[in-house]
């Protein structure tokens, strides 16, 4: 059983999920992990980057952007 999506199903309000590329931890891959999100979820937003486990710290540019651009698109104008 995949807890991460059951709770994901339950979400109430918009989610965007970062993936690293080469997390050791992902599993089976990141593929399919990114599919089975987008089947679980399919308005979520799923983004792969560059970096593995610790992507605040190996990408930490590209996450603070994706986490901007994120909120950014679901504020009130």
């Amino acid at each position: 059983r995949d807890s991460t999506l059951a709770d994901l199903r339950t979400a109430g309000s918009p989610v965007q999920v970062l993936l690293g590329e080469a997390d050791p931890l992902i599993f089976p891959s990141v593929q399919e992990r990114t599919d089975r999100i987008g089947q679980a979820l399919p308005q979520a937003r799923v983004v792969r980057l560059a970096g593995g486990h610790w992507l605040a710290q190996e990408s930490s540019d590209a996450v603070v952007q994706h986490i901007r651009e994120f909120h950014l698109s679901r504020s009130p104008s």
